[in-house]
């Protein structure tokens, strides 16, 4: 599997796009993590692949025993970003952040196991609020 290597805040749209197209390309959900620098693309080895995910376990204690988790990510191909009930549970469980991508309805999930809390959010928007804020800090448009 492919990794990407994060190194500026300026890449957080193409690490978005580059989860939205891995998981665009399939028809199960897609699974991996992201650490402080580098985007994991680990195999799905969930039975039920379609409507579920599990990372390797080898893949999980490997990365974390050499680098920092930001947060777990997986793709749901057939519905929304909304995490189930599993996937709250597995949050939970891993006291792990966690990032789920719709491919249907083209948007992302951020869900927060601490406090419970979820935010949507499509990378379209955040392109544009991300130009409209370099246009501001540069004088050229009114916020």
């Amino acid at each position: 599997m492919e990794d990407f290597h994060q190194s500026s805040l300026t890449d957080f749209i193409l690490f978005f796009k580059k989860i939205k197209n891995y998981c665009s390309s399939r028809n199960y959900e897609c699974c991996g993590i992201a650490t402080d620098k580098k985007l994991h693309f680990l195999e799905n080895i969930h039975n039920n692949k379609r409507f579920f995910f599990q990372i390797p376990p080898e893949s999980y204690f490997e990365i974390i025993t050499k680098e920092d988790i930001s947060f777990i990510w997986h793709s749901h191909a057939l519905g929304s970003a909304c995490p189930s009930s599993e996937d709250l549970d597995y949050a939970k469980e891993h006291r792990h952040f966690s990032l789920i991508y719709s491919v249907v309805d083209d948007n992302f999930c951020f869900f927060d196991p601490y406090c419970f809390k979820q935010v949507y959010f499509c990378i379209w928007k955040c392109i544009i609020y991300w130009w409209q804020t370099l246009l501001y800090m540069a004088g050229l448009e009114k916020w």
